[in-house]
């Protein structure tokens, strides 16, 4: 077969539609989950502070939407996280119901050539793993002292390969891999040999207090999952909380990513009011910590 080489202008013409498609002001959306009053909701301000600091805003996903709102709001933002906490499985209209919704929409822009990153984090990780299986139980096991444990990341042949890992400085790999910078704080894990309906990849796995190994951090097309929470070495002052210098950039990669693969869509709000109408900087958040929170500061929502 003979191979016909593409005129010149035809490949600038590819280049100028490609950076025609990515923009500037990329917004993240980050999935509320249920809070401990009846009809509240809650992010941690962690989340908030991380993806700022890569470079983009931040929207709240507010729970007990319908599918047209998710849809609705996912064309007019850049990528998603998933982030970590204690949400109930089966709560109708809960997080796990919502972040199912959010994954299969970010799979029909996927289908359309929309590129639309999703970062799972702890609980977001397990939530990717779940949807990912028909909300299978049996996907997650118990993890035995998995509760404030910092470790390396053992990964796995290959991982350079991946885009979640792909661009990482050598640097930042010499950290994850041969210091305790992943805080780990789950009850739950998937097992490196649970089979998932998804063609994901694992990057990288570690060991729980019995010895067995769980996954702690994966990738499917745009989509990644981290056991472990990166935005804590930063924004969460526990004491156990690994905030020496290397720790925070390495930590910082993960957000990076996102925000440099939500750059590659130009979803966006068709005016500045309606923009300026959805971002966090309506809300303010409260002081969680000085009451034994796990989190610093949270945003409060009703539902």
């Amino acid at each position: 077969m003979a191979f016909v080489r593409a005129p010149r202008s035809f490949l600038l013409l590819a280049i100028v539609l490609q950076v025609a498609r990515c923009t500037e002001r990329p917004i993240i959306g980050i999935l509320a989950q249920e809070g401990l009053s009846a009809n509240t909701s809650y992010i941690a301000s962690s989340y908030v502070k991380a993806v700022e600091s890569s470079g983009a805003r931040v929207v709240p996903i507010f729970l007990k939407g319908s599918i047209s709102d998710y849809r609705d709001l996912l064309n007019k933002i850049n990528g998603v996280v998933l982030p970590g906490g204690a949400a109930p499985f089966h709560t109708e209209g809960g997080y796990f119901e919502t972040a199912a919704r959010i994954y299969s929409l970010a799979k029909e822009m996927e289908r359309g050539g929309i590129k639309f990153p999703i970062l799972g984090v702890c609980q977001g990780f397990e939530a990717l793993a779940l949807i990912s299986n028909n909300m299978v139980s049996e996907t997650l096991t118990r993890c035995n002292g998995m509760d404030h444990v910092m470790l390396p990341l053992e990964f796995k042949p290959g991982f350079r390969n991946s885009k979640l890992y792909g661009d990482a400085s050598e640097d930042i790999i010499t950290t994850l891999a041969t210091m305790n910078v992943t805080p780990n704080y789950h009850l739950w894990c998937v097992r490196p040999a649970t089979k998932l309906r998804e063609p994901w990849t694992i990057l990288s796995v570690n060991k729980d207090a019995d010895g067995l190994e769980f996954v702690s951090s994966m990738e499917n097309g745009n989509f990644a999952g981290v056991q472990f929470h990166p935005e804590k070495c930063a924004y969460e002052w526990r004491k156990t909380n690994p905030s020496f210098k290397k720790a925070i950039e390495a930590a910082r990669h993960f957000y990076d990513w996102l925000v440099a693969e939500a750059r590659l869509n130009d979803n966006h709000f068709p005016t500045p009011e309606e923009e300026d109408k959805h971002l966090i900087y309506n809300y303010n958040p409260e002081f969680s910590g000085k009451i034994g929170s796990a989190f610093e500061q949270i945003y409060k929502f009703n539902w």
